[in-house]
């Protein structure tokens, strides 16, 4: 659950999603209205970009995942960092086992 629409974020904001505390930054590039997600420590969690026609895609490391809102983005972005999501490779692992999500490699 996301305690604010993160599409109001225009500046920088504190956010919580699912949970977990984080920063949100906001910005426009080619593709549409982006914002970076930051955890507390610093460390960039991950993109979430929005499309004109209201989809969204995460991204975290090196993958991202096509999703129908940018909510539902955010909420994949938290789903990563907790390992609720398992890698594609197939390995079992959690995802964030095998993909780097900050400069220094993976966890």
């Amino acid at each position: 659950m996301i305690t604010m629409d993160l599409t109001s974020v225009t500046g920088v904001a504190d956010i919580v999603v699912d949970g977990e505390r984080l920063w949100a930054s906001s910005g426009v590039n080619g593709c549409g209205r982006f914002w970076a997600l930051v955890t507390p420590a610093d460390v960039r969690a991950g993109v979430v970009t929005e499309h004109a026609d209201g989809t969204a895609d995460a991204v975290v490391g090196t993958v991202s995942r096509h999703v129908e809102s940018v909510q539902a983005a955010a909420e994949w972005v938290v789903a990563v960092l907790r390992g609720a999501v398992l890698c594609p490779c197939g390995c079992g692992y959690p995802f964030h086992k095998h993909v780097p999500i900050a400069s220094g490699g993976a966890r």
